[in-house]
């Protein structure tokens, strides 16, 4: 399809190699009505494409006068499959390990690393039954679709983002704000390290006297400090994430308001609050598909360990400042309008504060994203950054798996390509 001078498929060939076209009219159409009831001041027809692709990542186009949004249902599909991990429910031990492994064995593929594409298959592969079981439960689970919408407006997003539409520009300035308020209270916790303070208050075995542990934690936080201090990419892609959640929550209560009226009927506070819990938990995942994509490139490159500083205090402010917004917004609807359903429960009269309740929410999501998705990444991290520990447990797997002569790269290349093309993941 070739329109304007733009090669759409050429693009696409390039861009996501040996994907698969999903489209479909209704799905076009889909997409369209979403971004409108959405984003309603956005006066730009965007054109959308779906894909499925082993790259799992969603993009936006603008070419020849041209703007699209290429929605990749791979990527729907590991957000939608993570998203179960964070949900409530039983959870299997190495569950979350089996799902960073899956995602590192599909970014060394892409860097072309068919070893450390085997060994981390193999990894995930420890887990197999829980992949599988995961894989056959994502189809029956709404958040599925849900984070694909996420994922939908998001790069909608950032395309008024990037084209400085007006209405998103309160919201660019809410995340201004938010990194300075990050800034600030690292620059107190700093003055407190570098003046001897008592810590007693926050959760720290720090002592009042000078000591290593003291200067080692006040040079990170003055180094995190720098990183992220006015860092114009982390305000972009926080930006982007604060607009989709807010579009979201517009979706969510848009056959609600009532109109001319500060009134929301029909809907609880719990449903409300789901809606910004679908886009926290979304964030983090895509937080964390970053982290493995950063990790895996450094690793095959060799690159100094240094060079992920940058990236990595962006992802981490990044998810702060997303949840700082949420919180916030969450307590000005619920503040300002009136619910003519505010809850349901068997005792109304005992119920709960919401904003009490969306706090204990948020940090009940914070805790399983660092259990189940943050400290599975960092193990794994350590262990194919560790070169001489992956290389012993490398070397033991590729006798294990061929014999005692490795076999040429010409024959692990189709090998690894197997194994991704025939993992539950």
């Amino acid at each position: 399809m070739t329109r304007g001078g733009f090669d759409l498929q050429r693009y696409l060939d390039a861009k996501f190699p040996g994907h698969l076209r999903t489209d479909s009219e209704l799905r076009r159409q889909w997409a369209a009505r979403t971004a409108a009831t959405a984003f309603p001041e956005l006066d730009r027809d965007l054109e959308f494409v779906f894909i499925r692709s082993r790259r799992r990542h969603c993009a936006k186009f603008e070419a020849a006068g041209r703007g699209g949004i290429i929605m990749d249902d791979g990527m729907s599909d590991l957000l939608g499959l993570g998203d179960l991990l964070l949900l409530d429910g039983p959870y299997v031990d190495d569950a979350g390990l089996a799902f960073a492994a899956a995602q590192y064995a599909e970014a060394f593929h892409v860097e072309a690393d068919a070893e450390r594409t085997i060994v981390a298959a193999a990894q995930a592969n420890r887990c197999p039954l829980v992949l599988e079981l995961l894989c056959e439960r994502r189809h029956d689970t709404p958040g599925r679709s849900a984070t694909m919408l996420f994922l939908l407006l998001h790069e909608v997003a950032h395309f008024a983002v990037d084209n400085g539409i007006p209405f998103v520009t309160p919201r660019t300035e809410d995340v201004r704000r938010m990194l300075g308020s990050l800034v600030e209270q690292n620059e107190n916790f700093a003055f407190r390290l570098k003046s001897g303070e008592s810590l007693a208050d926050l959760d720290t075995s720090l002592g009042l006297d000078p000591s290593a542990e003291r200067d080692m934690m006040l040079g990170q936080i003055l180094s995190y400090i720098g990183l992220i201090r006015d860092d114009a990419e982390l305000i972009r892609e926080a930006s982007c994430d604060f607009v989709a959640l807010v579009g979201l929550a517009e979706l969510r209560v848009a056959s609600s308001a009532v109109e001319g009226q500060k009134k929301i009927s029909r809907l609880t506070y719990r449903e409300f609050g789901d809606a910004l819990f679908i886009a926290l938990r979304a964030t983090k995942l895509m937080v964390a598909q970053e982290m493995i994509r950063r990790m895996a490139g450094h690793v095959v490159a060799g690159s100094d360990p240094s060079e992920l500083a940058k990236p990595f205090a962006r992802l981490n402010a990044r998810s702060n400042i997303i949840t700082n917004l949420a919180s916030e917004y969450f307590n000005d609807v619920v503040g300002g309008f009136e619910f003519d359903t505010p809850h349901r429960s068997d005792e109304p009269a005992k119920a709960e504060d919401p904003r009490s309740l969306f706090r204990g929410g948020v940090e009940l999501v914070h805790s399983r994203s660092v259990e189940r998705l943050f400290n599975p990444i960092d193990q794994l991290s350590r262990f194919f950054g560790d070169p001489v520990l992956y290389s012993r447990v490398a070397s033991e797997f590729m006798v294990k798996q061929f014999g005692y002569e490795k076999p040429p790269l010409e024959d692990l290349e189709p090998f690894a390509d197997g194994l991704i093309a025939s993992a539950p993941f």
